[in-house]
């Protein structure tokens, strides 16, 4: 509709396949799983709820994380706005407050991804954290849709351009093309969380299967 933010509907299409994914999990994980239990190397035992749980804290994370990159990276948050009126004092301004900015986003996703890696891990041990990466590429399908939105919208207007269209055109697609750079982001987010869980259980599972004394690492 004129006047609303595109960022809000492609918003609603993640949050809610998350939610819907949230619903699915825990039928799901029941009927592939049933009342089997999964043994750790230290002896303990992982039920379907543990597993299903698992999954839910990776889906919330990368969830999060989403938010905080749109936070950070949106078209009218506090912190793109400081990065705006750093712009009126000079160039060098401008790269100092942008760099900083930068650097205080990346703290926030540590912590999620430490908190999950936790909570997985506490609850379904090493296969929890696999799991809870898997649990983060849920809503791929969603995520996906959405990043590819940016490039799309792009080159809607560089067409506007070349087409030579009315400048209230170019209006419309600079204000498309802006939510796109922030959908990218998040895109690149949900990648990173994901990559960084399925990293540290194949970085383990190796160990265990060369029989490496994790003390000498």
């Amino acid at each position: 509709k004129p006047g609303s933010s595109p960022q809000k509907a492609l918003n609603a299409g993640s949050f809610g396949a998350a939610a819907l994914a949230i619903a699915l999990i825990f039928p799901g994980a029941y009927f592939v799983i049933g009342g089997s239990r999964f043994g750790g190397s230290d002896g303990s035992a992982f039920s379907w709820l543990g597993i299903a749980f698992s999954s839910v804290v990776g889906l919330l994370a990368g969830t999060l994380i989403g938010v905080i990159t749109e936070f950070f990276t949106g078209t009218d948050t506090p912190p793109v706005r400081r990065i705006v009126n750093a712009c009126g004092t000079g160039s060098a301004t401008t790269i100092i407050s942008g760099l900083g900015v930068g650097m205080m986003s990346t703290l926030p996703p540590i912590l999620i991804i430490g908190a999950a890696i936790a909570g997985s891990y506490a609850l379904s041990g090493l296969y929890g954290i696999g799991i809870a990466g898997l649990g983060m590429l849920l809503t791929l399908g969603i995520q996906l849709s959405v990043d590819a939105y940016g490039p799309i919208a792009d080159n809607a207007g560089g067409l506007a351009v070349m087409a030579e269209l009315p400048p209230e055109t170019r209006d419309i697609t600079d204000s498309l093309d802006a939510v796109g750079n922030t959908t990218a982001a998040i895109g690149k987010g949900f990648a990173i969380g994901s990559a960084a869980l399925t990293a540290l259980t194949l970085f383990v599972a190796f160990v265990e299967a060369a029989g490496i004394d994790p003390s000498l690492i």
